[in-house]
Formats: C-alpha cells, structure tokens, sequence
C-alpha cells in the first residue's frame, strides 16, 4: 500500500511512463507517509480515448490515481496531492503543441477491509 495508477491517453508515446513511475514513486516516499517497498504502480495507456468533442489528436490525458488506508488527515492528502501533480508538472515529454489535462485523485481503502500479505524477502 498504497496503489498507484497512471491512466493516459496513447497519443502521449514522447513520456518516459516507467521513469515517470518511478518519479511519482519517490514523491510518494518522500511524503513521509508510505516506505518504498510498499508502492505499488502501474500505468495503463488508452488507446481509444475522447477529450472533450474535438476530432482532432490535439487533446490528452494523463490521470493518477493512488488508493491509501483510510486515517490520513485532508491536509497531509493535500500534501501528497501537491508532490505527485508537481511531478507530473515537471515531466519533459509532454508534447508542447498539444492540450495535456492533468489529473490527481487520491482514495481512502477501509482498513478493516484490507488484507495484504508478503511471501519471500
């Protein structure tokens, strides 16, 4: 814990994805609130996807998503809000001529509803 999830849209091929997870990764650890071994992210690319109404290839997306035990206060949620969508701010293959909308949604899990378990070191 926690799950992170970057959703985007496939007409942003110039992002380094697995080095913006690992970017995303570390503003997670350096929040203070998660150790490292326990992220676990993923990215999923959409290749059928529709900003808005325009026709054109003009328009992207890029969405993360982290779920974390429920207890934290809204501003530490806020904190780590502001890390990850700075990361995605800072990111260097976002294409210059296009519409890039950014998103970051951060989900409690109920703790009394949450099994995990660790096999091997």
């Amino acid at each position: 814990m926690p799950f992170l999830t970057l959703d985007y849209s496939a007409n942003l091929d110039a992002v380094d994805v697995p080095g913006l997870l690992l970017r995303l990764n570390q503003a997670l650890v350096d929040s203070g609130q998660t150790k490292e071994v326990d992220i676990k992210s993923r990215a999923i690319r959409f290749d059928t996807f529709q900003v808005g109404t325009s026709t054109t290839d003009a328009r992207a997306f890029a969405h993360v998503k982290v779920s974390l035990l429920s207890g934290r206060t809204p501003e530490i949620k806020k904190d780590i809000a502001d890390r990850l969508m700075a990361v995605l701010k800072a990111e260097a293959g976002w294409p210059a001529a296009m519409l890039v909308q950014m998103a970051v949604e951060l989900n409690d899990i109920d703790r009394a509803a949450f099994l995990s378990f660790r096999l091997g070191a």
